[in-house]
Parts: structure tokens; C-alpha cells; sequence
């Protein structure tokens, strides 16, 4: 990547995740922001916030959590939401060659990655919904070396945390209550392994950890996400150039 791209993402621990594998040299000349650096944040404010850079003329990847749906739903969803968001502005908006671009408008575009782990199961969970935070998950499940070295955590004991993660999952689907995305595994690892501070600084200490102790399995586990943006940003790229 020749230069750094915009990546919006959905909120503050999807960015400290593409920021720390930045910082290890992993996936190198990203900037990723938050969507709530607009009106709205989360998923509503993807779109929001990727139109308004378009307009001003950058090369936008948004980065988006597949959840629940396929991703033909997602890709669809997400070309309404900038659909409406560019009527709202009285713009238009068209795909070429994977990229929403602005006809009428300055030189600048959108591609969305569509993002989760393809594995059916992560650690032995069935997981439902898929998100960034999927490989964060794998990560910890392949990388024992990696959960030892979090000092901040009172249990780092990779089989010990892992075994009581089971037990707790098991205890609450009993209970009826379903724990099928590795957002909710990974706030109950940090439960278990007594890790006091947020997602997003959590998702930083493992990666710099593992950039630091197990390169091979970071590199290895975050590999199709680094993929996915490489080709989102060369899609980009190679938009031709247009006279407005």
C-alpha cells in the first residue's frame, strides 16, 4: 500500500485492532476512524461517515461485522444505507468494479469489507454471528504464549482460562442465555482472566503481545483480514480517473 487509506470502522475496538496490527507491521498504511465521528455511530454511521470523506474526494474502505447474514445481505444493506445517504445529499452514487463512487461529485470512493472468520468453530464455540473480533478470539485460542504475557490479567494460564470459559458457557446456555459471538467469549475471557480495562485496550495488549512473542500465529490468524483490505484498497486504486 503506497500510502496510508482511510478505513472506517464500526467503534473503538475495531480501531485499536487495525491500529496495533499497523503498529506491528502486519497490515501497514491504514487510518482507521470510527463511524461515530459523525452524527451516529456503530453500523448507522458507516455509511454517513465513508460519503462524507467520498465527497471530499478520498478512497474510502469501510469495514463492516457480517453478524448474522450472509454477505450478499450485508453488501446489499450497506449499498441502500449509502444509497440514502447520497439522496439525502443529492448526489448519485454508482458501482464500478467493486467500488460505490460519485458520478457527479469528486474523484473519491467506497469499498466495503465484509468481515468474520470463515471457521465454523473458534475454540470449540459454535459461533452464530461473525465479526472482527473472531480473530482476536482465534488468536488467543492458538497462541497460549500470548494470554501468559498479558501482566495486567490475574489468570494466564491458557488451559485454566480456556477450561473456565467452557464451564461458564456451558452454565449459561443451561440457563438459556446464548453466548454465540466471540465479542461476548472474549468479555467473558476478560471476566474470567480478572483483565480490568476495555475491549479496545484489550484488543491492543493481545496483538502487541503476540506481534512481540508469536508472529507466526498473528500473522497467520489475521492473514484473510489483511487480504481482504489489501484488495479493497487496490480496488481503489485502480478506479479510473474521472473529470468533474
Amino acid at each position: 500500500m503506497p500510502e496510508r487509506r482511510l478505513v472506517i470502522v464500526e467503534g473503538p475496538a475495531d480501531r485499536a485492532t487495525l491500529v496495533a496490527l499497523e503498529r506491528a507491521g502486519v497490515l501497514p498504511g491504514l487510518e482507521p476512524r470510527e463511524a461515530s465521528g459523525g452524527e451516529v455511530g456503530g453500523k448507522s454511521g458507516l455509511a454517513a461517515r465513508a460519503l462524507q470523506h467520498a465527497i471530499g474526494g478520498l478512497g474510502v474502505v469501510v469495514l463492516r461485522d457480517r453478524d448474522e447474514r450472509d454477505l450478499p445481505s450485508v453488501r446489499s444493506s450497506f449499498a441502500n444505507e449509502l444509497s440514502i445517504e447520497a439522496e439525502n445529499r443529492a448526489i448519485r452514487v454508482a458501482m464500478v468494479a467493486d467500488v460505490w463512487v460519485l458520478p457527479d461529485a469528486a474523484p473519491g470512493g467506497v469499498a466495503l469489507v465484509v468481515t468474520g472468520s470463515g471457521a465454523e468453530r473458534i475454540g470449540g464455540f459454535d459461533l452464530s454471528s461473525r465479526m472482527l473480533d473472531d480473530f482476536l478470539l482465534q488468536l488467543l485460542v492458538d497462541s497460549p504464549k500470548t494470554l501468559a504475557a498479558l501482566s495486567d490479567a490475574a489468570v494466564r494460564d491458557h488451559a485454566l482460562a480456556f477450561r473456565k470459559l467452557r464451564e461458564l458457557h456451558e452454565i449459561l446456555e443451561g440457563q438459556g442465555v446464548k453466548v454465540q459471538s466471540s465479542k461476548r467469549l472474549l468479555q467473558l475471557l476478560r471476566g474470567i482472566t480478572g483483565f480490568p480495562a476495555s475491549a479496545a485496550t484489550y484488543a491492543d495488549r493481545v496483538i502487541n503481545k503476540a506481534a512481540a512473542l508469536d508472529r507466526e500465529a498473528l500473522e497467520r490468524v489475521y492473514e484473510p483480514l489483511c487480504q481482504d483490505l489489501r484488495e479493497a484498497v487496490q480496488a481503489l486504486e485502480c478506479q479510473p480517473a474521472r473529470d468533474v
